[in-house]
């Protein structure tokens, strides 16, 4: 069995806590990762921990949370990135929800790490809550992109069908719920086996906060066989379409 872990969040400054993790990772199955970026700090991490752990795949974005930079910024940063290292744009998004930056400013953000994946033929890691009205817009603005990943994906089957039509795939992991829910179910129905993947969204960060429940790559073993008992699908026949579908969009 293998396992493709589509969104983490491996940022930590102590290469030790990384290896371990990637260690526990292992033992679990997980053999690929999309290590996301928050913010402009992490993209340099992401690259490091890709060299040195080369089944953790690096992944440049801004979340809709954090961006407290200017499109011009932005700009003179990418210009000064080796963007060829990156597998993927992540994590990007749109958040009316929980994001304090206005909307009119993360679908500008957006729409530039968009339009990067566009030129540069890369998946996309998106994060998006409240604002799939919004995002239908700037996907039907930008035709023709790669795919995009709607990670931790809760929406209805209906709300599925709909993004599907632009290029839309589907990552599940810690969201799921494994109490017996028919929108849950019908959701996960419609986008297995051809459109969902698999997450942890892992984040190393959680650690430094108590309220928070800690995270690791390993834990989507778990997530995997609620995935299955609602379903009614054996775990290896989830970890096998999830990878290959992974597998193939982010080419390895």
């Amino acid at each position: 069995m293998k396992i493709f872990d589509t969104h983490c969040h491996l940022q930590s400054d102590n290469s030790a806590e990384t290896t371990r993790e990637l260690s526990d990772a292992k033992t679990a199955n997980v053999v690929k990762l999309l290590n996301n970026s928050i913010s402009f700090s992490d993209w340099g991490k992401v690259l490091r921990i890709s060299e040195k752990h080369k089944e953790v795949l690096p992944a440049l974005g801004i979340h809709p949370g954090f961006i407290d930079m200017s499109i011009k910024s932005i700009d003179t940063e990418l210009a000064q990135c080796d963007l060829s290292k990156y597998k993927a744009v992540g994590e990007i998004g749109l958040d009316k929800k929980k994001s304090a930056i206005p909307i009119e400013s993360q679908i500008e953000v957006f729409e530039l790490f968009l339009k990067l994946s566009m030129e540069l033929n890369i998946p996309c890691s998106v994060h998006c809550v409240s604002a799939f009205d919004e995002l239908i817009a700037c996907l039907k603005k930008f035709k023709n992109h790669p795919p995009v990943i709607i990670h931790s994906f809760s929406g209805s089957m209906e709300l599925a069908r709909s993004l599907s039509k632009f290029g839309c795939y589907f990552s599940v992991g810690r969201n799921l719920n494994n109490k017996r829910n028919n929108k849950q179910i019908e959701m996960l129905k419609y986008i297995f086996p051809s459109l969902m993947m698999l997450e942890s969204d892992s984040s190393q960060s959680n650690k430094e906060n108590k309220d928070i429940k800690s995270n690791k790559p390993c834990f989507i073993k778990d997530y995997m066989i609620i995935a299955s008992e609602l379903l009614n699908i054996p775990p290896e026949s989830i970890a096998d379409n999830t990878y290959k579908l992974s597998a193939g969009i982010f080419r390895n």
